[in-house]
């Protein structure tokens, strides 16, 4: 069955946003990794890093919104929502698994001299302003994320490429970072995100998902291996 005229038109401009976030978003992440590199903890780095930072933040929540109005119509296939303290429990733990998961993985990775350079790029751009701001700015960078690539991006697919699609498009533009170690860890916290909205039913639940592995990877990570 084809869509009508007006729905084919609505999602081809859909794709047209998501194109210009996929574009933008990934040359105001590499900016934002670039104001961490070399003598980054000054006034001048500081707020090229938090500058940068909530200009990728736009960039992802500007382009979920647009792509959200131009198919509101559509609604993702997922689960009934379920109860508020359900939900929260199901994000909960498959947020602090993976989170854990990725705190043990990071831990390997940095004391193995070959694979430390994967991790250290991350770390050095975590170093570049003060903590407290830079964990901020993460949570507020994940959540325009998976606004844009869990809440918008799947709306505009169908079948097993609701999973695939968003999934790839974020491992692909991570790779701004130019960090190995993000860019492997982008596609299992996409897949879990991803499995969090659907198995509760509830928008907020890849939010919570990416803001554990933020609290984690951002927050506690940098403490353990410097």
């Amino acid at each position: 069955m084809t869509a009508p005229p007006h729905d084919a038109r609505r999602t081809a401009i859909a794709w047209t946003v998501a194109i210009a976030a996929l574009i933008a978003g990934p040359l105001a992440l590499s900016l934002t990794f670039a104001s961490g590199e070399g003598d980054s903890a000054t006034t001048a780095g500081t707020l090229a890093f938090v500058l940068s930072s909530l200009l990728l933040a736009a960039v992802w929540t500007t382009g979920g919104l647009a792509i959200c109005a131009l198919v509101h119509h559509r609604t993702a296939p997922m689960s009934p929502p379920m109860a508020g303290s359900r939900a929260v429990a199901t994000a909960m733990i498959l947020g602090v698994v993976f989170a854990l998961a990725c705190l043990v993985g990071g831990l390997v990775l940095h004391a193995i001299p070959s694979t430390r350079p994967w991790v250290d790029i991350a770390l050095d751009t975590a170093e570049s302003a003060p903590a407290l701001l830079v964990l901020a700015i993460a949570l507020i960078a994940g959540a325009a994320e998976e606004a844009f690539f869990r809440l918008a991006l799947p709306r505009i697919t169908r079948g097993s490429a609701r999973w695939i699609i968003p999934t790839v498009l974020y491992a692909l533009a991570t790779l701004a970072t130019g960090s190995i170690g993000l860019v492997l860890v982008a596609i299992p916290l996409g897949l879990v995100a991803m499995a969090a909205l659907e198995r509760t039913g509830r928008p907020w639940a890849p939010l919570l998902v990416h803001a554990l592995w933020s609290l984690a990877m951002v927050g506690l990570f940098p403490l353990l291996v410097r």
